[in-house]
């Protein structure tokens, strides 16, 4: 793709374009459309790409995806974008290089290309879908990478739209072939959700699966040992069957009755693991029922949908429209929002909100909308990587993936590493200010604030088995709780007479043994690769932990490469050893 991708840039970056301007952008969201989702055999068919919001998107880049066995692709052409040619095409992929026409940015809604397929195999889902890639405006910014400074564009936030169905049927009969099973779109009268939305019934592949597991199951013998390969098998067929793809709207509404294919199938192998005396090797508690839609993906527990009314909603997410926001330094910009529902039964829900691509995935995160206050609160994920955001929904509402920032005022000198980890720590809600506008780089960190911090960082919830037993730590102090956490998790013991010194800056060699404690077990306490030059100063009670800590990237010494164990952490400092250990352990 990288030939790709720089044939466009190459071209981008020889016109002539506006200054950047740093201001919020609302993602364009690439959508499929076509005209009919039943064709048959034989004829063919348009799906045009679309871009909303295109008033900002000059230049994109994205994927389009099909099944290779049932459509061809016989031609693509672009409309209000140029198409740049491409060598990286393949059966089943398309890579799409666009750049608009007017020569600035599009209107509030274009096509970019439009694609004309042959139906060649009879099938009642073959599904087509757009992976976006790259977005860009047409202000010009530069980057720099390792000293050296390059030309770009400003990025412009991209995000996939609906998958679309298309059903092939025969052509003498006008209807799917009877050897084809289970592709129907499934549920309520005509197949699909009163908003219009589609929701894709178990595959025939999918179906063929649990057919043969049941086989199997039924063909046990009375006491015969059951092998962790069947089991894991089990979880396999459950695990894809959970999957229900729902496409088409920015509405979607998910009722049990929609999803009766998928119940019933379920319900299938439970019955015949119940018979077979297995039940007891699979956790209800653990099975869900998975909506996939837009760029979420919401984990049902299989429970509460089980036990809810045949007409009841299970899911509904409706897409929103949210604005920038600005409370003093901080600014609020919204990617994408959904009001998001689901089944009563379900105390809270797990879902995976994928972060579309030109999206700075360190600074993204999930929030709620209070109704009443308008204002966001933030939802600590349970992880975090640069593809995807891993958070429990614990009540119906507003949710938005968007981008945090704090202008402080005090930090537009501190050194480039430091200057990003704040920056994305205040994103992730790690690290704060001193005040309402200043960070205070400088200052030293104290025990309790390290502490605290870590205990932010490792997303640790309060703990009632340890008692906060210091003698200089009040149980009204602002860091008990936190100190208290790190205990139960041994993460800190204090010193022999009973105290913490919570206010006492907090020494490198310290900080050491607390993010060793943190590494993998699997880590083997050893030498680094290369000692640092006053190790013989380190104190034996921490040697191993940093060299184990240096060993894995996290600490690093000054330009005599010496560690300076007794030497205390100011802020800067400790927020870049900080998101080294959040980058190594998502």
């Amino acid at each position: 793709m990288r030939k790709f991708s720089m044939a466009l840039m190459a071209v981008l970056l020889s016109l002539s374009f506006v200054t950047s301007v740093a201001y919020a952008r609302t993602a364009s969201m690439i959508s499929l459309e076509t005209s009919s989702k039943t064709v048959t055999l034989g004829d063919t068919f348009t799906v045009s790409v679309t871009a909303d919001t295109s008033e900002e998107l000059y230049g994109v880049e994205f994927k389009i995806t099909y099944d290779k066995n049932s459509v061809e692709l016989i031609r693509y052409s672009g409309t209000a974008y140029t198409i740049f040619p491409s060598d990286l095409t393949s059966e089943g992929l398309l890579y799409v290089s666009a750049l608009s026409k007017a020569g600035a940015a599009a209107t509030n809604k274009s096509e970019i290309v439009q694609l004309e397929f042959k139906a060649r195999q009879i099938t009642a889902t073959s599904t087509i879908q757009v992976v976006p890639v790259k977005g860009v405006t047409n202000e010009k910014t530069v980057n720099v990478v390792n000293g050296t400074a390059y030309p770009d564009l400003v990025q412009h936030p991209v995000i996939a739209g609906e998958i679309i169905a298309i059903q092939i049927t025969d052509k003498q009969t006008g209807e799917e072939n009877e050897g084809e099973t289970g592709g129907e779109t499934g549920g309520s009268p005509g197949g699909s959700p009163s908003t219009g939305s589609e929701v894709i019934a178990p595959s025939a592949a999918i179906q063929q699966s649990v057919q043969n597991l049941i086989h199997k199951l039924q063909n046990l013998k009375a006491g015969e040992a059951v092998d962790q390969t069947l089991i894991d098998e089990i979880n396999k067929v459950l695990s894809e069957l959970s999957v229900v793809v729902v496409t088409k709207g920015t509405a979607i509404e998910i009722s049990k009755a929609d999803i009766d294919k998928h119940l019933k199938l379920f319900e299938s192998i439970l019955k015949t693991l119940t018979d077979a005396g297995l039940s007891g090797r699979i956790s209800l508690e653990k099975l869900n029922i998975t909506i996939a839609a837009f760029d979420l993906k919401l984990f049902i527990p299989y429970t509460a949908v089980s036990n809810s009314g045949a007409d009841q909603i299970i899911a509904s997410v409706t897409t929103k429209r949210q604005v920038v926001k600005t409370e003093g330094i901080s600014k609020y910009e919204p990617i994408a929002a959904y009001s998001i529902q689901f089944v009563a039964g379900a105390q809270a829900v797990q879902g995976i909100w994928s972060i579309p691509a030109g999206v700075d995935a360190e600074l993204a995160g999930v929030y709620q909308l209070n109704e009443k206050t308008s204002k966001w609160f933030y939802v600590k994920p349970a992880s975090h990587d640069k593809e995807n955001i891993v958070a429990d929904f614990t009540q119906a509402g507003t949710y938005s993936l968007m981008i945090y920032t704090r202008n402080y005022t005090d930090t537009s000198s501190t050194y480039n590493e430091a200057k990003r980890a704040i920056e994305v720590l205040t994103a992730r809600h790690i690290l704060q200010g001193v005040d309402d506008t200043s960070f205070a780089p400088a200052k030293n960190v104290t025990r309790a604030e390290w502490v605290a911090m870590l205990v932010r960082a490792m997303n640790w919830t309060p703990s009632d088995s340890v008692r906060n037993e210091f003698k200089d730590v009040s149980n009204d102090a602002w860091y008990a709780e936190a100190i208290r956490i790190a205990v139960a998790k041994g993460l800190t013991n204090g010193y022999s007479e009973g105290s913490f010194k919570p206010n006492a800056p907090i020494s490198r060699a310290e900080m050491a043994v607390m993010i060793a404690r943190l590494l993998p077990l699997d880590i083997v306490p050893g030498q680094a690769t290369e000692q640092f030059s006053d190790d013989a100063s380190i104190p034996a009670w921490a040697k191993d932990a940093v060299n184990m800590a240096k060993a894995n990237g996290l600490l690093k010494g000054d330009m005599q490469n010496q560690y300076n164990p007794d030497k205390s952490t100011n802020r800067a400092d400790a927020a870049v050893v900080l998101l080294r250990l959040l980058i190594s352990n998502p």
